[in-house]
């Protein structure tokens, strides 16, 4: 499998965001801007790099493409990414996971499906993207005071109307959930892996994600 080392190089600075060529997100240019910083972007794009997966800011440019990506990254268990692109009324999906510990060492391809979803989860999953006014939703949104700990970053991208946008959450499920108005995101994130028909998902002691 090819591997790319991600240079955060070229930075093309639109209004508050850079997108670099190599870089799997968009990279804030300030402290205020849209977008990831730039080790965040470098960090998480290493596990869609080993997983062979398309940057999807790149096909923002297609106003008529509808896909939507989930990446979980748990530090002590695989990295998992499942993306979904609508074909007509359905939804085609493809899912992923490395061997790895995403906090340590991402490991190598394990697993891979694609499928196409029937009517009705299509159907309900892109209800529930709407009704997330997914668009709307911070970059970034970290609690302070937990710098250092252990958890699960989960990463959802979606292209759509010929936007890109992502929304990085650390833990959601665990911490601060209702507090931090991530109920929806949550539900939906769960649905993806739900739907995935992967036969493994993340789970350690910080984190589980279970099967609807």
């Amino acid at each position: 499998m090819k591997s790319i080392a991600p240079t955060i190089c070229c930075f093309l600075s639109v209004t508050n965001v850079i997108f670099a060529g190599e870089s799997y997100f968009p990279i804030k240019a300030s402290s205020h801007g849209d977008g990831l910083d730039a080790r965040m972007a470098e960090s998480y794009g290493q596990s869609l790099i080993l997983m062979d997966e398309p940057r999807l800011p790149s096909l923002a440019k297609d106003k008529d493409l509808v896909t939507y990506r989930f990446t979980i990254l748990p530090a002590w268990g695989n990295a998992i990414s499942v993306r979904i692109r609508q074909e007509g009324r359905v939804l085609r999906l493809w899912a992923k996971r490395l061997d790895g510990k995403a906090g340590l060492n991402h490991g190598k391809l394990a697993e891979h499906v694609e499928r196409v979803l029937p009517q009705d989860d299509s159907d309900n999953i892109l209800q529930q993207l709407k009704a997330l006014k997914f668009f709307k939703m911070p970059a970034a949104d970290k609690p302070p005071g937990l710098d250092g700990l252990d958890g699960t970053e989960w990463i959802l991208e979606g292209v759509q109307n010929g936007r890109y946008h992502v929304v990085s959450r650390w833990s959601p499920d665990k911490v601060e959930m209702k507090k931090r108005g991530l109920a929806d995101y949550v539900e939906i994130c769960k649905l993806f892996v739900a739907k995935s028909g992967l036969t493994e998902v993340p789970k350690n002691i910080y984190q589980e994600i279970h099967r609807k």
